[in-house]
């Protein structure tokens, strides 16, 4: 009656009206980064325009609070967040959870940097993070260019801080070459 053609022709554009395929893919480095502006657990707006060109910015986005790898994940980058503040970056994190569960979350595990609320993954969509129920575990580190230097499609929740003070001073020597 119908082709497979016509068939998965309506199931992708299904899809892509109900956001799935939306900013399907992360940037990419050297892509610039896009400008945003989000309320974080501590009260506080982030924006990212008062970084940009200024220091190095690691964002980084998660699926939700207080599960397991993402909890593993926030206390890595906690951990090596003294090695981190060294080269003088910016530390954030985002996922879809509201500001009242980062307050708790971040309280609970001693954070020291920003849990952003990005409710509707509107940020999610511009990095390509962008999935309908979670965001996807993904890590962006934004140079002093503005641009993004690297990306992070594999994190791994377990050693990502350590992970990230390499990527951070593998910048900082670029930058003094």
């Amino acid at each position: 009656m119908y082709s497979k053609l016509a068939i998965m022709t309506a199931a992708v554009l299904a899809l892509a009206a109900l956001g799935e395929f939306a900013h399907a893919y992360p940037l990419k480095v050297g892509a610039v980064a896009p400008d945003f502006s989000a309320p974080a657990g501590d009260g506080t707006q982030f924006k990212l325009a008062d970084y940009l060109g200024r220091k190095p910015v690691v964002l980084f986005f998660y699926p939700k609070d207080g599960t397991p790898g993402c909890t593993k994940e926030v206390c890595s980058v906690r951990d090596a967040f003294p090695e981190i503040r060294k080269f003088d970056a910016v530390v954030a994190g985002l996922s879809y959870d509201s500001v009242e569960s980062h307050q708790r979350f971040a309280a609970k595990h001693s954070l020291p940097f920003p849990l952003l609320s990005d409710p509707d993954g509107a940020i999610a969509k511009l990095y390509g993070a962008y999935r309908r129920i979670f965001a996807k575990r993904i890590t962006f580190v934004i140079g002093l260019d503005k641009k993004i230097a690297y990306v992070d499609l594999a994190v791994d929740p377990e050693v990502h801080g350590q992970e990230l003070v390499k990527v951070l001073a593998g910048l900082s020597a670029e930058k003094s070459r």
